[in-house]
């Protein structure tokens, strides 16, 4: 096993944004972590920087959880826990058929607003192509439906908790962060 001393002698040569991004992927020893901390503080990256990027998976799940427990970046509402929610699409014309989805940081309520207009969207316009949109449109239809009355989970999706580290990683990168702001993380999800 490594020291912290062969740590800092191997890792004295790596780029410093190469070394931000293997402390920001948490599969590092302590030691390691230990020596890119200290190689990076020499070269004048800022503590809080630092703590940003050293996100552990202890530190994702509170910011996770206290996005879930806050208000709604939709509504702006207290109305039930906040998740990274999907809404499912298809269109089609003749032959030619388009799926998508999309993933919305919402309320159970705005979340099933957005499921319903997909549903509608799909039941209009994802008929009218063959084969796809035959085929695709009830899978779709259901898809909503299954978003539509699935319960929330006591714990975040792992999708909320890779939103919420790829967001504080990115903003690493540009200034610290102590919280995130619900309104603008949904602007990325978007």
């Amino acid at each position: 096993m490594y020291s912290k001393e062969d740590y800092l002698r191997n890792f004295c040569r790596t780029e410093s944004q190469v070394l931000l991004d293997r402390l920001a992927k948490n599969e590092l020893t302590d030691d390691a972590r230990a020596a890119i901390r200290e190689l990076l503080t020499e070269r004048g990256v800022s503590l809080p920087y630092l703590e940003t990027v050293d996100m552990t998976d202890e530190k994702v799940h509170a910011h996770a959880m206290a996005l879930r427990n806050g208000a709604c970046p939709r509504c702006r509402r207290h109305r039930g826990i906040v998740e990274l929610r999907s809404s499912h699409w298809v269109w089609s014309a003749l032959v030619f058929t388009r799926f998508k989805t999309e993933k919305h940081l919402c309320c159970h309520k705005c979340g099933n607003r957005e499921n319903f207009k997909a549903a509608g969207f799909c039941l209009l316009l994802g008929w009218w192509g063959f084969p796809f949109g035959l085929l695709g449109t009830p899978y779709m239809v259901l898809a909503n439906f299954f978003q539509i009355v699935g319960r929330d989970r006591l714990e975040p999706s792992d999708a909320l908790r890779d939103l919420v580290r790829r967001h504080l990683g990115g903003m690493a990168r540009s200034r610290p962060v102590q919280l995130l702001d619900p309104v603008e993380l949904e602007k990325s999800v978007s």
